[in-house]
């Protein structure tokens, strides 16, 4: 018998078919792997009822997908029996598929008819990735796509194969993969090397981590959002999703000229750890968002640093009158040294409305240290709120007027309070010689509210005041 028959005698004994479907058990699995470059493994457990659900469109894909040119083929192995295999890809529920392309292996996430499976399985193995040979061609699909990830790594090699599953893991149509030497050498690269490039910024960043194709898609996923932006919704959308810095700048529309690029420079030189979004403040959702951060027209220029790191939002303002890339670095700075102070959005110093204070972020502090020797009642509210619109807070204030009780109230769309975390509007906080004020928990009633207080907080004072006076006699 020649070495190519016992080849393919072993191959054929180490993995027999049933239905089509190859059968892998744990001593066969790894060669099975290394054997085909595309490989869909179904593990199951033959008690279970989906896996016997399953079974008939599985062997349909399998007939279907090895009778293509060129024959794919996709496998099943026994996790009853074949505990380390189940053990390895942490098997907690039955079927579960895992695809494995050049031996790295990713969830299958389509439907489980064979039409779904083969439709899958064939995306999968579908090539994505263009190669490019000369650097002309690579400056030129880079234009082209706009936003580009290039492999500079040799053909066939590890780092090249990457390239493909990360196109399948991804699906992504922007994948390039440069196998000449001389083309990274011109842009003072090595092979492997791994970078992403926007054509509109002309900028490039280069992918340090560990090369595996989670990392990488991770890395892709995280650098193509634009480092500077013109479309408030997006910049929002990313500094929410991403819980990352955006800085955003305001200007005249005269004045939109060139910020592109002074933008773009100080971006680079922050290593692109913040994204920027800018425009004119003629235009509508500028100006909403201009209104939403607190800040007012008359403020020149306008800049605002939104940061969702961590568990709380926080904003800081850029308070010089001129802005340059060394301000606005000067800025970052100060920012990243924990030097700035947290901006909350209030309203101008008010009038007093009738009866009622107007409270701001402002002057909060003040009002309560003034006016909580006597009791001070506080509303929160919002003008959209239907059941703050129900209260009557004239009627709250002449009915307690005798008891020297002082209303105010603070729009907290308008206005921001560093411990401000109120689930629930209206709120009504009552104050009396204390930072800790009473909550109220009753209903939004006119009536209530003042029964709350009488009941409650006055008399709960005038008690406190009485056994107080009791001690002292003893």
């Amino acid at each position: 018998m020649t070495l190519a028959l016992w080849l393919f005698v072993a191959r054929a004994l180490a993995f027999p078919e049933e239905a089509d479907v190859l059968v892998l058990e744990d001593s066969s699995f790894d060669q099975a792997v290394e054997e085909y470059p595309y490989l869909l493994v179904q593990l199951y457990a033959p008690w279970s009822g989906d896996c016997q659900k399953l079974a008939p469109e599985y062997a349909k894909a399998a007939a279907a997908l090895k009778a293509q040119t060129p024959a794919l083929h996709i496998a099943q192995v026994d996790a009853t029996v074949n505990t380390g295999l189940a053990g390895r890809f942490d098997t907690a529920s039955f079927p579960t598929l895992k695809f494995f392309q050049k031996g790295q292996a990713r969830d299958y996430d389509g439907g489980l008819s064979a039409e779904e499976i083969v439709a899958w399985v064939n995306d999968a193995v579908q090539r994505r990735v263009k190669v490019v040979n000369t650097a002309e061609e690579l400056k030129s699909s880079i234009a082209q796509l706009g936003l580009a990830v290039v492999f500079f790594a040799k053909a066939d090699s590890e780092e090249a194969h990457m390239a493909e599953q990360t196109t399948s893991q991804t699906k992504a149509s922007n994948i390039l993969l440069v196998p000449s030497l001389e083309v990274a050498q011109a842009y003072s690269l090595v092979q492997p090397s791994l970078l992403l490039f926007n054509h509109k910024e002309d900028t490039k960043v280069q992918f340090t981590g560990k090369w595996t194709t989670t990392k990488i898609a991770e890395f892709i996923k995280n650098s193509k959002s634009a480092l500077v932006m013109t479309d408030v919704q997006a910049a929002l959308e990313y500094a929410i999703h991403k819980r990352s810095p955006v800085l955003y700048v305001f200007r005249n529309e005269t004045d939109i000229e060139g910020l592109f690029d002074m933008l773009a420079n100080v971006a680079n030189a922050e290593n692109q750890e913040i994204r920027f979004c800018y425009g004119a403040l003629t235009d509508e959702k500028m100006s909403n968002i201009v209104s939403f951060f607190g800040l007012y027209s008359e403020d020149k220029p306008l800049a605002m640093l939104f940061d969702m790191r961590g568990t709380t939002t926080r904003k800081f303002k850029y308070t010089e009158r001129s802005l340059s890339e060394e301000s606005l670095s000067a800025f970052i700075g100060k920012w990243r040294r924990g030097l700035l102070t947290p901006f909350y959005k209030s309203e101008k110093d008010g009038e007093r409305q009738g009866p009622v204070m107007h409270i701001t972020s402002d002057n909060y502090d003040q009002m309560v240290s003034k006016y909580s020797k006597k009791g001070l009642l506080i509303f929160y509210f919002t003008d959209w709120c239907v059941r703050c619109q129900d209260i009557d807070l004239g009627h709250v204030y002449h009915d307690l007027e005798g008891d020297k009780v002082r209303i105010g109230k603070i729009d907290v769309m308008k206005n921001e309070l560093p411990w401000m975390d109120i689930p629930v509007y209206p709120a009504v906080y009552w104050y009396h010689k204390s930072k800790n004020p009473l909550i109220y928990s009753g209903d939004f009633k006119t009536e209530s509210i003042i029964e709350w207080v009488k009941e409650t907080c006055l008399k709960g004072d005038a008690t406190k005041k009485e056994k107080e006076g009791k001690k002292t006699e003893l």
